[in-house]
């Protein structure tokens, strides 16, 4: 199912019925938050949510044992859920271009074939897990756009 740029802001009641759905795109929305029964689509094995306007994901979607693609980026979220190491089939995780200053430890608990994605994020060096494939600290500069820099500071 592919519901891309039509700026809807939420998702019908009657969502919650799609369970054998195998793909959800739903790119470039305006997406606010995602229904806790979206744990309960089980096919689904390519869930796109990029380019919305979400703020937080639900543990529930660590329920998604089928999920082989995981696109969040592009969203203001500032954290994940431990839940999203559960997802041992995961090949691809995109986590690029959000508002994310931490990442759960569980995230090492996801397959090693799993690429994940962590750049333009506001995550200092202490989470630069072995696990994760591209991590690179970016400084946003809004007159000149993206701008490699330095790692922030990590609080204790």
């Amino acid at each position: 199912l592919h519901i891309q740029h039509i700026n809807i802001t939420s998702l019908p009641e009657s969502f919650k019925n799609l369970t054998n759905l195998v793909n959800l795109d739903l790119y470039g929305n305006n997406l606010t938050s995602v229904p806790e029964s979206i744990g309960d689509f089980k096919k689904l094995k390519k869930l796109n949510l990029g380019s919305n306007q979400l703020t937080s994901i639900p543990e529930t979607i660590g329920n998604l044992s089928s999920l082989r693609s995981l696109r969040l980026d592009r969203n203001p979220i500032d954290s994940i859920p431990e839940t999203i190491g559960n997802l041992n089939k995961l090949l691809e995780l995109d986590l690029s271009s959000m508002e994310l200053v931490s990442l759960p430890e569980s995230i090492c608990n996801l397959s090693d074939n799993c690429y994940i994605i962590t750049y333009y994020n506001k995550l200092c060096e202490r989470y630069h897990y072995d696990c994760i494939d591209d991590f690179d600290c970016y400084m946003f500069e809004e007159k000149y756009g993206y701008k490699y820099g330095h790692c922030q500071e990590c609080e204790d």
